[in-house]
């Protein structure tokens, strides 16, 4: 037994290193899968399916949504607007913050041209350049009214 410098206790500093050792380098491969099954699932939930009218950014991320209704959500499913059948852009308080015209333009509740949009789904800023797109849905309103609420500002 070791005892320690006063010698009234043995000193369990070699057992406490191997117990801390073993725990450490085994934590891994006991708790590694449960984990990553989480994380699958956490990043899955927050992902929209693959769907009819997904917007995507300028890189091919999806960031939201928009179905027939008119209806807007975002990339973790919250609705954050709408577009109604005349163009109007109303945010989740419905409160108009813009229009789109039936040639494209998308304009903010002033009437300023903030970006447009073509019949292809592609969404472009004021300055021509695109920055997001609408796949699977033709209609110029619904594609510049989910622009205007999620990447025109």
């Amino acid at each position: 037994m070791i005892m320690t410098d006063k010698g009234k206790y043995p000193t369990l500093w070699p057992l406490y290193v191997l117990v801390t050792a073993t725990l450490f380098f085994s934590g891994p491969f006991f708790t590694g899968d449960l984990t990553s099954r989480a994380f699958a699932r956490d990043i899955k939930d927050t992902q929209p399916a693959e769907s009819e009218g997904n917007i995507y950014n300028l890189y091919g991320r999806v960031v939201g949504s928009v179905d027939k209704e008119g209806h807007v959500t975002n990339s973790y499913g919250r609705t954050i607007g709408s577009v109604n059948s005349d163009g109007v852009v109303l945010n989740v308080s419905k409160i108009v913050i813009g229009q789109v015209t039936a040639d494209g333009d998308i304009q903010n509740q002033a009437g300023t041209v903030l970006g447009s949009v073509n019949s292809d789904g592609d969404i472009f800023n004021v300055s021509g350049r695109k920055v997001g797109e609408v796949k699977d849905t033709q209609d110029i309103k619904l594609i510049g009214g989910a622009a205007r609420l999620l990447f025109l500002k």
